[in-house]
């Protein structure tokens, strides 16, 4: 992977002090040569000695090494027509097969592999580490097969040879066509300062992406189905040697191909999908890299809506350049390719081809995101591949036209694009919908209406364990009101993505806004009951809101989503505690067990989906209901529970919140199992079993 950034410079001098230097390490040369012919755009070639191509990669100016293959794309040039032969569908047709395997994507695992595979001192494409880094790979690829029992059916692993000393490693799946669908990574590291000396752990560029799809191809390989060979297409995993020499490993494999006329319809490469820190940094929602210069626009287009379907995380649209990774070998013979990385490029990592290019820097919760799409991508429950397009079928099942006029219908599913009817209706049934909580909520707070109370007398003729204070409230929803412009404001913009998010959301908020509406009507009439049903549909409405879009941007996210669903949590303990009428000894003891469900409800959200905004409120409420419990009897437990829980709520989102400022957000990466599993195996026999 290419780096535009000066920024190494100070840490490959920092390495050139700090590194091992392994002097066993030996240079295999039977690759060097007095000049080679590097290509630094299309048609645009020079000679130049080795020296030359380190500068040029130090100073990002990114190429392929031609040397070899002058004459990959010369078919292609032959065909004209070769790129347009693939179409992708529309949209990717969700299938729920594909779920059970999504859910068997480990962490660990790529933690484990990870951890082996930056032991090694580098793995630099011409030295011995590099030669035995691939032998490792081969060996895990080839275990991993067999674990599967998919050998028996002919799914293989071989290596591609190369004269440099480091091959590139192809794990083949055959379905019941030779219609390929290739997954790529590139294996090798380097420190661009002496390749030949410093160390280069090369964790993100690019193990985070090597371990990424080695995990998506040990999941794939646990449906009996695929590995049968009752796939469609079949499937290819590659991992290049020599990406960082100027592609070469890439394009000696797609050079070979094209001369064979092997059929590859797709090819989707993954070049470092671990490192999330500078976005955070930024203030930027973390997001999946979607590259948009040479490469294939159709086929980018159909893995943004991959990500889209497939991940919790949204995608940004990024250039990075004239080969900038292995995707343009695949590119040049013709081949559709697609280019994925962690963030925008200009956040991208900027200790790789250094000795700082180190696990630790890595978030595994991101690289899990990656693992997901490279799964939708490569199995065959998504889409087919027929003659020389992608089938509108998923394994010989036609969506029946019904279902799709029912999706059509259907206002809270998530689309790609709106037509500009439905941005009007969504516009207009918005902004009147927020008006009119905004309005009921001013109104009633200052005036009773006729036969009932103003918001806050009901608050005080129905005193509660459950009552909250009437100013830090009242702060409470004014805020959220006013941050529910953030939110409008992404729905009127000019920005087509913006109000395609916003678009999507709408119909949630649009529901929200008319179940409070009719909450506080009744609330202010004394209408418990029915209010409590309208406060348990809004719940509904609001956690299928929260997990259909999860990790929306910051804007839209807090006050659209986690605001109301605290209040909401908290507005269904209150309103059922009036309901009710709890002033028993029974009913306050049970109001103090209740309670503790309101740090339950925030730990479940700041603990699986590290969601500290929904903490933050939560802790709000809760000093909310404290302070005003304490002025309802001094000597009680539920002022203390809810004052405790409050602190506890604020100290958990803070400990989620502020480690990304410095830099740590790692330590609240999840692991699915004990530490024990990631003692340093670095001794292990080189073809050991794992």
């Amino acid at each position: 992977m290419k780096f535009d950034s000066f920024a190494v410079v100070g840490l490959a001098m920092a390495a050139v002090v700090s590194a091992a230097v392994r002097p066993d390490q030996t240079v295999l040369s039977n690759y060097d040569q007095d000049l080679y012919l590097v290509e630094l755009g299309p048609g645009e070639t020079r000679w130049i000695p080795e020296d030359e191509k380190w500068a040029l990669r130090r100073a990002g100016i990114n190429f392929m090494d031609i040397t070899d293959t002058p004459e990959l794309g010369a078919l292609r040039a032959l065909d004209v027509r070769r790129d347009a032969t693939v179409q992708f569908p529309k949209k990717p047709a969700y299938n729920d097969s594909l779920v059970p395997l999504l859910k068997e994507l480990k962490q660990k695992n790529m933690h484990k592999n990870l951890e082996k595979f930056t032991s090694f001192h580098t793995r630099y494409y011409k030295s011995t580490y590099g030669a035995e880094s691939s032998a490792w790979l081969y060996s895990k690829v080839n275990q991993t097969i067999y674990d599967s029992g998919a050998a028996e059916y002919g799914v293989r692993v071989e290596t591609f040879e190369h004269s440099w000393g480091q091959n590139s490693i192809i794990a083949t799946i055959p379905g019941k066509s030779d219609k390929t669908v290739v997954v790529g990574a590139h294996q090798d590291s380097i420190n661009l300062f002496l390749p030949s000396i410093l160390s280069a752990p090369g964790a993100d560029d690019d193990g985070s992406g090597t371990v990424t799809i080695l995990e998506a191809l040990r999941v794939l390989l646990e449906s009996e189905s695929i590995i049968k060979g009752n796939a469609p297409n079949t499937v290819e995993f590659h991992w290049y040697s020599a990406e960082e020499g100027g592609l070469l490993g890439s394009q000696a494999i797609f050079s070979a191909y094209e001369k064979e006329g092997r059929d590859v319809k797709a090819m989707l490469q993954q070049d470092m999908t671990g490192y999330t820190h500078k976005t955070f940094e930024a203030g930027e929602p973390e997001s999946v890299g979607v590259i948009t210069d040479f490469v294939n626009p159709n086929l980018t287009e159909f893995i943004k809506k991959i990500i889209t379907q497939y991940c919790s995380i949204p995608y940004v649209l990024t250039k990075c350049g004239y080969a900038c990774s292995d995707h343009a070998s695949a590119s040049k013979a013709g081949y559709p390719s697609a280019f994925v990385i962690e963030s925008d490029f200009k956040y991208s990592d900027n200790k790789i081809h250094t000795s700082q290019d180190r696990m630790e820097f890595l978030d595994f919760d991101h690289m899990l995101q990656h693992a997901r799409m490279t799964l939708a991508l490569a199995s065959p429950k998504l889409r087919t591949f027929t003659g020389s397009a992608y089938s509108q079928r998923t394994l010989g099942f036609e969506t029946p036209e019904i279902m799709e006029r029912v999706q059509n219908l259907n206002p809270f599913v998530k689309r790609e694009q709106h037509d500009k009817r439905a941005i009007i209706i969504f516009r207009f049934l918005t902004l009147f919908t927020w008006l009119l909580v905004f309005a009921l909520s001013i109104l009633f707070s200052v005036k009773a209406p006729a036969n009932g109370k103003t918001i806050w007398d009901q608050n005080k003729a129905h005193p509660t364990p459950f009552s909250l204070n009437p100013e830090s409230t009242s702060f409470y929803w004014l805020l959220l009101l006013l941050l529910q412009f953030g939110y409008l404001y992404c729905l009127f913009t000019f920005d087509a993505e913006l109000v395609k998010v916003a678009a999507n959301v709408g119909s949630h908020f649009i529901a929200h806004n008319l179940l409070t509406s009719a909450f506080i009507l009744l609330w202010v009439h004394s209408h418990l009951w029915i209010g409590e049903l309208v406060l348990v549909i809004n719940s509904f409405n609001l956690t299928s809101l929260y997990f259909r879009h999860l990790r929306t941007q910051p804007f839209i996210h807090i006050p659209v989503v986690t605001g109301p669903l605290a209040w909401n949590f908290v507005a269904v303990l209150s309103n059922g505690a009036a309901m009710v009428g709890a002033h028993s000894l029974a009913a306050r003891i049970l109001a103090n067990v209740a309670i503790w469900s309101i740090l339950f409800y925030g730990f479940f959200f700041m603990g699986a989906f590290k969601d500290y905004p929904i903490g933050f409120e939560l802790a709000i409420l809760s000093a909310s209901l404290a302070v005003h419990q304490h002025g309802i009897r001094v000597f009680a437990l539920q002022w203390i529970f809810a004052l405790v829980i409050a602190i506890l709520l604020l100290t958990a989102a803070l400990a989620i919140s502020i480690p990304p400022i410095f830099g740590k957000e790692l330590i609240w990466r999840r692991l699915d199992d004990d530490e024990s599993d990631y003692e340093d195996h670095e001794r292990d026999a080189l073809l050991g079993d794992e």
